[in-house]
């Protein structure tokens, strides 16, 4: 059997540029991060002729998969492949401890000057530094670790009075050190208020917790939802108060929606699992907390163990947001190096290699892409609304898999060399047999116009011998026919192999990444 042609997106950078690469700094390894000191461009496939596009200094890249000559990497918006020179060049790594979020490409601005030359006209008061800009909203804050390790700004001294022609330059963050940005659009997520599941006489009161408990953590695995569990409600807002204050009833939906509003969250999720009979009835709405009315209802009955219960409400959860999923969809672009390989969402088959560009609801997914004889590649990706994420896949081979490959691929290609050679043979032996035939008619024609000439006396036995040669003539050309299609055939058969077979050296340009080098 033959196996079918493979194309190879995999290349080997040239020698010089490795080699520049390996001399100007450490190997990278998966997982380490740099940011850039000078623009770089990366591709969508790894080779020279992949369009790239190029990212701008201050980028901070996370390197997420490594082979000869060609480095993974990804930012906050872009994934593609970056010479590994190139990056050694263009990228300062960044430490154990550093920042931990990637960031946008952006341009650095240039260094502030001494503080001596912009020092303040008497006439205009010396005004301290503005503080960091304010949260608007809980979500808004910075981590904790960043707050805590970033500077408070210091007091400004007290200067002589001065007279300056211009006013000092604002001081610009230098990007190792620059706060994470304000989350945008694209990044905010909707904020989901879980309450309290009401369970009926006879369902244990840790499964309800576990129940009430699960539904923020299923929301949170979605994406693009925040989930806000019932214990953090009552810790922020002491519902039992929260609700005296309103003087509402807590199942009537326009109290929800006031509790849901003095919380600040976009949407409440409220429900209740009843026993009846040997069945479980789920019985769950979500609610638009800014218009105060129900957007979906889902009601569904099971009959099972504790643990059946648990997916059933992860299902339930699923269905009350699925429209707002819809409204918040972006597409993925996946090319990987093998073809027929599975493509999986979030443990979902969504298709096989190769496969356009397809929607995927917003928010963090798992990304898997496997094939039998092949290591799985996995990795986390984060689906932004209305925007396409392109992800490059190299599957590597496992040991035994690359053995096999290797062997097959030899004896085909080695077919196709001995075809080759076959071919030739006959090509040449029809030549050389085609020169003796004509070699042999034009000395037999010579003969044949001698015995018609009219004063030469024929006998019988000239006449037999002429009769001979024709048939031998006829026969050399006959022979040199077959040797010469017979050299076309074997021809065809070899380059139909030779190009239509596996690379029996495919795999060897791709090494494991502990062995690779810049």
């Amino acid at each position: 059997m033959i196996w079918p042609l493979l194309s190879t997106v995999v290349l080997i950078a040239p020698p010089d540029a490795s080699g520049a690469a390996g001399r100007a700094g450490p190997a990278w390894e998966k997982g380490a991060r740099c940011v850039l000191q000078a623009p770089l461009g990366v591709s969508e496939k790894p080779g020279p002729k992949s369009k790239k596009r190029r990212l701008k200094p201050g980028a901070e890249l996370q390197i997420v998969g490594v082979n000869k000559g060609f480095v993974e990497t990804t930012t906050a918006d872009i994934a593609g492949f970056a010479k590994a020179g190139e990056l050694t060049r263009a990228c300062k790594r960044i430490e154990p401890g550093g920042p931990a979020t990637l960031t946008s490409p952006v341009t650095e601005a240039p260094p502030p000057p001494p503080a001596e030359l912009a020092t303040p006209t008497p006439s205009t008061p010396q005004a301290s530094p503005p503080p960091p800009a304010a949260a608007t909203s809980p979500s808004e804050t910075l981590p904790p670790e960043t707050a805590a390790t970033s500077p408070a700004p210091a007091p400004v001294p007290a200067a002589p009075p001065a007279t300056t022609l211009n006013p000092p330059p604002p001081v610009a963050v230098p990007p190792e050190s620059q706060a994470a940005p304000a989350p945008t659009k694209a990044t905010v997520k909707t904020k989901v208020a879980v309450m309290a599941v009401r369970g009926s006489a006879g369902i244990p009161a840790e499964l309800i917790e576990s129940l009430t408990n699960l539904i923020p953590q299923t929301l949170d695995d979605l994406g693009p939802f925040k989930g806000i569990s019932s214990s953090d409600i009552q810790q922020m807002l002491a519902m039992e108060s929260m609700k005296q204050a309103l003087g509402c009833d807590s199942n009537s939906a326009t109290c929800l929606a006031e509790i849901g509003g003095a919380i600040g969250a976009d949407y409440m999720i409220t429900g209740s699992c009843l026993l009846v009979s040997a069945n479980y009835l789920l019985q769950f709405q979500l609610m638009n907390i800014a218009e105060s009315r129900v957007e979906t209802r889902v009601t569904r009955e099971y009959a099972g163990g504790a643990k059946g219960l648990l997916d059933e409400v992860r299902v339930v959860t699923k269905l009350l947001v699925r429209d707002l999923l819809a409204a918040k969809s972006g597409t993925l672009a996946l090319a990987a190096s093998e073809e027929g390989a599975t493509i999986k969402i979030d443990g979902a088959i969504v298709g096989v290699s190769p496969l356009a560009a397809f929607s995927v609801p917003g928010g963090m997914h798992t990304l898997e892409v496997e094939k039998e004889g092949f290591v799985r590649f996995t990795r986390d990706v984060e689906i932004r609304t209305n925007q396409q994420l392109e992800v490059g896949v190299l599957l590597l081979p496992s040991a035994e898999f690359k053995k096999k490959y290797t062997a097959t691929a030899s004896f085909w290609r080695t077919l196709s060399y001995a075809g080759l050679g076959a071919g030739a043979v006959g090509l040449a032996a029809g030549a050389a047999l085609f020169g003796m035939s004509r070699s042999q008619a034009k000395s037999l024609r010579a003969d044949i116009l001698a015995y018609n000439a009219p004063d030469h006396s024929r006998t019988a036995d000239e006449e037999a011998r002429l009769a001979e040669r024709v048939k031998g003539v006829a026969r050399l050309d006959a022979l040199s026919m077959t040797s010469v299609v017979v050299g076309l055939v074997a021809t065809a058969v070899a380059a139909g192999l030779f190009f239509g077979g596996d690379d029996p050296h495919r795999f060897e340009i791709i090494a494991t990444p502990e062995a690779v080098t810049p």
